[in-house]
């Protein structure tokens, strides 16, 4: 027997994968839809190829972004933390492009980088819910609520990303400046999801290598 909706959302940690995910996934795409025609407007000089150069760019970022965060999840068995740690960057770049829009030579760093600090983070999520999710004790007594759950939360993803393309579309009208101050709003929104879960595996990380110290202080 499947889980209800409602009671799907009273699992833990779904409401914070699924907040992370819409915020996260409304960042992703406005960036990929919304580069190109920035690159087109704010310079005037630049042309159609350089636009599009920039938005590979962002992809080629996410490709080296996706597999840098699963490598580095993996190694310590945690996903919240490599996550955190690659939004926190993507908010520096954030503002670095935003205190200098006029720079193209600036946005030929700023946008693959951008692209791995949130397009890998991204990537990775859908699998690290099933992943993380599988291993909670409510899922594991019903197997056949998991992909209801994974649905959630992608579900909420496709939501805020597409409530979020209405929005830039607003924001963008005031400025440029604007729409990479709202990218900024968006990821300290998707932080502050992700901050209890990152508190929580990181004090684990930290009480496993006690106690590996430990061991090896016996040994």
């Amino acid at each position: 027997q499947g889980i209800g909706f409602l009671d799907a959302w009273l699992v833990p940690g779904v409401i914070t994968y699924a907040l992370t995910f819409a915020t996260l996934k409304l960042a992703n795409y406005g960036m990929m839809l919304w580069i190109p025609i920035f690159v087109s407007e704010n310079f005037q000089g630049a042309s159609s190829t350089v636009a599009n150069n920039m938005e590979t760019l962002y992809d080629v970022g996410q490709i080296a972004g996706g597999i840098f965060a699963g490598y580095i999840s993996d190694k310590i068995g945690r996903r919240s933390v490599p996550i955190y740690a690659m939004l926190l960057v993507a908010i520096a770049l954030f503002f670095g492009i935003y205190f200098n829009l006029s720079s193209i030579s600036l946005l030929y760093f700023c946008i693959p980088a951008a692209g791995a600090m949130i397009g890998g983070p991204a990537n990775l999520m859908p699998s690290a819910v099933a992943v993380d999710l599988g291993k909670v004790p409510e899922v594991i007594s019903n197997k056949n609520s998991l992909s209801t759950i994974v649905g959630i939360v992608d579900g909420t993803g496709s939501a805020g990303a597409g409530l979020g393309m209405i929005i830039i579309g607003y924001v963008q009208d005031w400025g440029w400046r604007y729409f990479f101050l709202f990218m900024i709003v968006v990821l300290v929104g998707c932080l502050t999801s992700l901050t209890r879960l990152f508190c929580k595996d990181l004090t684990e990380l930290q009480k496993e290598k006690e106690t590996k110290q430990g061991s090896s202080c016996l040994a």
